[in-house]
Protein backbone atom coordinates (compact mmCIF):
# COMPACT_ATOMS: atom_id res chain seq x y z
CA UNK A 1 0.00 0.00 0.00
CA UNK A 2 0.93 3.39 -0.72
CA UNK A 3 2.77 4.99 2.24
CA UNK A 4 -0.13 7.67 3.19
CA UNK A 5 -2.79 6.38 1.03
CA UNK A 6 -5.69 5.08 3.58
CA UNK A 7 -7.00 2.12 2.45
CA UNK A 8 -10.37 2.18 0.35
CA UNK A 9 -12.32 -0.07 2.19
CA UNK A 10 -12.07 2.55 5.45
CA UNK A 11 -15.35 3.90 5.39
CA UNK A 12 -15.10 7.83 6.21
CA UNK A 13 -17.34 10.35 7.73
CA UNK A 14 -16.56 13.92 6.84
CA UNK A 15 -17.49 17.49 8.74
CA UNK A 16 -16.78 20.84 7.52
CA UNK A 17 -15.06 23.06 10.22
CA UNK A 18 -15.09 26.53 9.37
CA UNK A 19 -12.01 26.55 6.52
CA UNK A 20 -11.40 22.90 6.84
CA UNK A 21 -13.06 19.12 6.48
CA UNK A 22 -12.34 16.50 9.32
CA UNK A 23 -12.80 13.29 8.40
CA UNK A 24 -13.21 9.91 11.08
CA UNK A 25 -12.92 6.31 10.87
CA UNK A 26 -16.55 5.51 10.60
CA UNK A 27 -16.03 2.12 12.14
CA UNK A 28 -14.75 3.24 15.94
CA UNK A 29 -15.24 7.60 14.83
CA UNK A 30 -11.35 8.10 15.65
CA UNK A 31 -10.29 11.44 13.95
CA UNK A 32 -7.93 10.20 10.43
CA UNK A 33 -6.89 13.41 9.52
CA UNK A 34 -8.20 16.69 8.61
CA UNK A 35 -7.81 19.12 4.72
CA UNK A 36 -7.44 22.56 4.95
CA UNK A 37 -10.24 23.40 2.10
CA UNK A 38 -9.83 27.53 2.03
CA UNK A 39 -6.77 29.10 2.06
CA UNK A 40 -7.90 32.84 2.78
CA UNK A 41 -8.41 33.10 6.96
CA UNK A 42 -11.88 34.62 6.53
CA UNK A 43 -12.81 32.03 4.28
CA UNK A 44 -16.03 29.48 5.34
CA UNK A 45 -17.27 26.46 3.89
CA UNK A 46 -21.22 26.85 3.34
CA UNK A 47 -21.41 23.39 1.75
CA UNK A 48 -19.56 20.63 0.49
CA UNK A 49 -19.88 17.13 -0.80
CA UNK A 50 -17.68 14.45 -1.73
CA UNK A 51 -17.90 12.29 -5.07
CA UNK A 52 -18.66 8.80 -4.51
CA UNK A 53 -15.67 7.22 -6.13
CA UNK A 54 -13.91 9.38 -3.32
CA UNK A 55 -11.62 10.71 -5.65
CA UNK A 56 -13.00 14.75 -5.51
CA UNK A 57 -14.02 16.82 -3.42
CA UNK A 58 -16.46 20.04 -3.91
CA UNK A 59 -16.68 22.96 -0.96
CA UNK A 60 -18.59 26.12 -1.88
CA UNK A 61 -16.83 29.40 0.04
CA UNK A 62 -19.33 31.46 1.26
CA UNK A 63 -17.24 34.52 1.36
CA UNK A 64 -16.28 34.81 -2.15
CA UNK A 65 -19.13 32.31 -3.65
CA UNK A 66 -16.87 30.10 -5.38
CA UNK A 67 -16.65 26.61 -5.33
CA UNK A 68 -13.26 25.13 -4.85
CA UNK A 69 -12.75 21.03 -6.20
CA UNK A 70 -9.75 18.85 -4.53
CA UNK A 71 -7.90 15.52 -5.28
CA UNK A 72 -8.88 13.47 -2.33
CA UNK A 73 -7.31 10.37 -3.95
CA UNK A 74 -5.00 10.40 -1.48
CA UNK A 75 -6.70 12.05 1.50
CA UNK A 76 -3.09 12.82 3.48
CA UNK A 77 -1.77 14.89 0.20
CA UNK A 78 -5.15 16.21 -0.82
CA UNK A 79 -4.57 18.87 -3.69
CA UNK A 80 -6.93 21.80 -4.70
CA UNK A 81 -7.05 21.01 -8.69
CA UNK A 82 -9.98 23.67 -9.67
CA UNK A 83 -11.51 26.61 -8.39
CA UNK A 84 -14.60 27.63 -10.30
CA UNK A 85 -16.45 31.73 -9.57
CA UNK A 86 -19.00 31.89 -12.69
CA UNK A 87 -21.88 32.46 -9.72
CA UNK A 88 -22.85 36.02 -9.10
CA UNK A 89 -24.77 35.43 -5.62
CA UNK A 90 -24.71 33.58 -2.75
CA UNK A 91 -24.41 29.54 -2.86
CA UNK A 92 -26.40 27.42 -0.96
CA UNK A 93 -25.72 23.71 -2.12
CA UNK A 94 -23.59 22.13 -4.01
CA UNK A 95 -23.39 18.20 -5.30
CA UNK A 96 -21.63 15.36 -7.40
CA UNK A 97 -22.78 13.27 -10.00
CA UNK A 98 -22.78 9.78 -9.80
CA UNK A 99 -19.93 9.35 -12.05
CA UNK A 100 -17.85 11.77 -10.34
CA UNK A 101 -17.10 14.02 -13.81
CA UNK A 102 -19.41 17.12 -13.07
CA UNK A 103 -20.24 19.70 -9.74
CA UNK A 104 -23.31 21.64 -9.52
CA UNK A 105 -24.02 24.46 -7.23
CA UNK A 106 -27.56 26.60 -6.86
CA UNK A 107 -28.87 29.67 -5.01
CA UNK A 108 -30.73 32.37 -5.60
CA UNK A 109 -29.23 32.53 -9.28
CA UNK A 110 -30.47 29.23 -9.93
CA UNK A 111 -27.54 26.74 -10.73
CA UNK A 112 -24.55 25.64 -12.77
CA UNK A 113 -23.08 22.62 -13.64
CA UNK A 114 -19.47 22.27 -14.02
CA UNK A 115 -17.19 19.62 -15.47
CA UNK A 116 -14.69 19.05 -12.50
CA UNK A 117 -11.57 18.44 -14.65
CA UNK A 118 -11.79 21.69 -17.02
CA UNK A 119 -13.98 24.03 -15.11
CA UNK A 120 -16.38 24.50 -18.18
CA UNK A 121 -20.13 24.88 -17.67
CA UNK A 122 -22.09 22.51 -18.93
CA UNK A 123 -25.81 23.67 -17.78
CA UNK A 124 -27.46 26.67 -16.34
CA UNK A 125 -30.41 27.65 -15.12
CA UNK A 126 -31.53 30.96 -14.11
CA UNK A 127 -33.98 31.12 -11.80
CA UNK A 128 -34.18 30.99 -8.02
CA UNK A 129 -33.35 27.30 -6.10
CA UNK A 130 -34.06 26.39 -2.64
CA UNK A 131 -32.64 22.82 -2.84
CA UNK A 132 -30.77 20.37 -5.17
CA UNK A 133 -29.46 17.02 -6.24
CA UNK A 134 -28.11 14.65 -8.34
CA UNK A 135 -30.23 11.52 -9.44
CA UNK A 136 -28.43 8.37 -9.76
CA UNK A 137 -28.42 8.63 -13.37
CA UNK A 138 -25.11 10.45 -14.01
CA UNK A 139 -27.29 13.16 -16.03
CA UNK A 140 -30.49 13.97 -14.06
CA UNK A 141 -30.94 16.58 -11.44
CA UNK A 142 -33.64 17.40 -9.25
CA UNK A 143 -34.32 21.10 -7.74
CA UNK A 144 -36.96 23.21 -5.57
CA UNK A 145 -38.17 26.45 -7.20
CA UNK A 146 -40.54 28.95 -5.72
CA UNK A 147 -43.70 26.87 -6.44
CA UNK A 148 -42.34 23.31 -7.85
CA UNK A 149 -39.56 20.54 -7.50
CA UNK A 150 -38.36 19.24 -10.95
CA UNK A 151 -36.40 16.71 -12.59
CA UNK A 152 -34.30 18.09 -15.29
CA UNK A 153 -32.15 15.92 -17.98
CA UNK A 154 -28.87 17.94 -18.19
CA UNK A 155 -27.80 16.81 -21.36
CA UNK A 156 -31.31 17.68 -23.32
CA UNK A 157 -32.13 20.68 -21.15
CA UNK A 158 -35.67 18.82 -20.65
CA UNK A 159 -37.80 18.49 -17.39
CA UNK A 160 -39.54 14.91 -17.16
CA UNK A 161 -40.93 15.47 -14.18
CA UNK A 162 -42.80 17.93 -12.07
CA UNK A 163 -44.62 18.27 -9.01
CA UNK A 164 -45.78 21.61 -7.30
CA UNK A 165 -44.90 22.11 -3.84
CA UNK A 166 -43.76 25.06 -1.94
CA UNK A 167 -40.25 25.77 -1.64
CA UNK A 168 -38.90 22.88 -0.52
CA UNK A 169 -35.29 23.49 2.04
CA UNK A 170 -34.66 19.53 2.26
CA UNK A 171 -35.69 16.42 0.45
CA UNK A 172 -34.61 12.40 0.07
CA UNK A 173 -35.64 9.83 -2.30
CA UNK A 174 -36.56 6.73 -1.48
CA UNK A 175 -37.67 3.45 -3.36
CA UNK A 176 -35.40 3.51 -6.31
CA UNK A 177 -36.39 7.24 -6.46
CA UNK A 178 -39.79 6.19 -7.16
CA UNK A 179 -41.05 8.62 -4.17
CA UNK A 180 -39.18 11.87 -2.59
CA UNK A 181 -40.15 13.35 0.89
CA UNK A 182 -39.67 16.88 1.03
CA UNK A 183 -39.66 19.62 3.64
CA UNK A 184 -40.12 23.13 3.66
CA UNK A 185 -39.91 23.76 7.21
CA UNK A 186 -43.81 23.63 8.52
CA UNK A 187 -44.64 20.65 6.19
CA UNK A 188 -42.95 17.21 5.20
CA UNK A 189 -44.65 15.72 1.97
CA UNK A 190 -43.91 12.51 0.44
CA UNK A 191 -44.12 12.56 -3.55
CA UNK A 192 -45.21 10.00 -6.28
CA UNK A 193 -42.33 10.73 -8.82
CA UNK A 194 -44.27 9.15 -11.76
CA UNK A 195 -47.48 10.52 -11.15
CA UNK A 196 -45.89 13.65 -9.74
CA UNK A 197 -48.82 14.08 -6.87
CA UNK A 198 -48.62 14.06 -2.90
CA UNK A 199 -49.35 10.90 -1.53
CA UNK A 200 -49.02 11.83 2.40
CA UNK A 201 -48.78 14.99 4.26
CA UNK A 202 -47.86 15.61 7.59
CA UNK A 203 -48.25 19.36 8.20
CA UNK A 204 -46.50 20.84 11.64
CA UNK A 205 -48.47 23.44 14.22
CA UNK A 206 -47.31 27.01 13.86
CA UNK A 207 -45.68 27.18 16.96
CA UNK A 208 -42.84 24.38 15.51
CA UNK A 209 -40.61 24.41 12.85
CA UNK A 210 -38.65 21.28 11.25
CA UNK A 211 -35.11 21.14 10.62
Amino acid sequence: MQKGLLPKMVLLLFASQNRGVTYFNASNLELAGQIEILPHPDGRIRDFCVASNMARLVAVDSTDNKAVVWDITNLTDAKEVLQYSDYEGDIIACDVNSDGLRAAIAGIRGIRIFSMSTGETVYSLHEPVFWMQFLKSPNKIAYSGSYSIKISDVETQEDFAEFYSSAVESAVFIKDESLIYTCDGKTIRLYDVEKGRCVLCFLQPPSKRVH
